[in-house]
């Protein structure tokens, strides 16, 4: 996964947070640059995405990074979300790391857990993790301080004689541990054979149900774009223009749905109107599910690229569909949300279809 594709997936935390915290400000960096460099203290959250990334400022807050390669030296308060080819954490952190990378290090203290999914995972000697330690990958060496319990399944994994774990260690693996003298398990040491458990799926199945969501609605915001951009780009407007009198019209629009459907199937001639009634509303609910992921992916570009253009792209749709689906992960707000998108697309469409009196002025006497 290139660094592009971990932008746009991380741009989910960007409108989450928004969402759940409205009211917490927040700094937000995309850079086209080949580097970039905070060497400013921060005194909010920060999201940075682009290429090369370095954080060499303190941030008070949480840091929600994505690039190809991303260095954190200064100290982070709270949480750190990072996503790169090549990770290194060398600041300290106030709470939890989560972090997917190729080569991931980290050299410094972390107060609370530590979730890391990669190919090469290296916490160094100098390393502290205050509570447990959650890690996938081929290749995970163990160095420093765990205060907590070590779950981990890899390949191969390696605790060097400069270890000290305090609780558990689970390795899940076709290889025994390589444990050097010297290191200090203070629970109990048990390995998982790989070959022996075979869990269930849910996790994948959920995840490749979500990506096929994903496609399926980028597709869509996608076909719009290309076969009717114009009308596209009326529909994102007129959602933006009194969305509380749009989200009326498109709830008011599903109610009358079923119950004016039922009268005209009772009438043997309104039947064919019937049917036309429930395909067009299906074709509408298509076209608002993709206007909604557009709004949503063109919400995030302003706030992540200010200066950005204002043109639909490829990138709108994609980040939209994104955000969109994986707001829909949330329990019931989430779900609420992406119903309100839809039902303020819905009525959107209502208010281009039908056609709007115009007033004419009074001939004069």
């Amino acid at each position: 996964m290139n660094y592009k594709t971990l932008l746009a997936v991380f741009a989910v935390f960007t409108l989450i947070a928004s969402i759940a915290q409205p009211s917490l400000a927040a700094t937000f960096v995309h850079d086209e640059r080949e580097v970039t460099t905070v060497s400013d203290p921060v005194a909010d959250d920060l999201y940075l995405f682009g290429n090369v990334l370095s954080i060499e400022a303190p941030i008070t807050g949480d840091v929600t990074s994505a690039g190809k390669s991303v260095e954190i030296t200064g100290s982070v308060s709270q949480d750190i979300y990072a996503a790169g080819q090549s990770v290194s954490i060398m600041g300290a952190t106030g709470d939890d790391v989560h972090v997917a990378g190729e080569s991931v290090r980290i050299t410094s203290e972390v107060t609370g857990d530590v979730f890391v999914a990669g190919q090469n995972l290296t916490l160094t000697e100098d390393s502290s993790v205050g509570d447990d330690l959650y890690a996938g990958g081929s290749d995970i060496i163990i160095a420093g301080k765990v205060g907590g319990d070590v779950r981990v399944a890899s390949e191969q994994v390696t605790i060097k004689s400069t270890a000290r774990i305090d609780g558990d260690v689970q390795v899940a693996s076709d290889k025994d541990p390589i444990i050097e003298e010297g290191a200090i398990i203070g629970g109990e040491l048990k390995r998982i054979h790989s070959e022996v458990v075979r869990p269930k799926p849910v996790f994948q199945a959920h995840l490749a149900n979500w990506v096929r969501q994903v496609v399926s609605l980028f597709v869509v915001a996608l076909l719009l774009l290309l076969i009717f951009p114009r009308v596209t780009q009326n529909l994102l407007t007129t959602m933006q223009q009194s969305p509380l009198k749009r989200l009326g019209v498109g709830f008011l629009w599903m109610v009358l749905l079923i119950p004016t459907a039922i009268l005209l199937l009772i009438s043997i001639i309104g039947w064919p109107l019937a049917f036309a009634l429930i395909a067009g509303t299906v074709v509408a609910g298509i076209i608002s599910t993709g206007a909604a992921a557009l709004l949503v992916g063109q919400w995030v570009m302003r706030k992540t690229s200010p200066n950005s253009t204002s043109n639909l792209t490829w990138t709108h749709a994609l980040l939209g569909a994104v955000v969109y689906q994986t707001i829909q992960l949330i329990p019931v707000v989430g779900w609420l949300v992406a119903c309100v998108i839809v039902l303020i697309a819905l009525g959107s469409i209502a208010r281009l279809l039908i056609p709007q009196r115009t007033s004419t002025p009074s001939p004069t006497v």
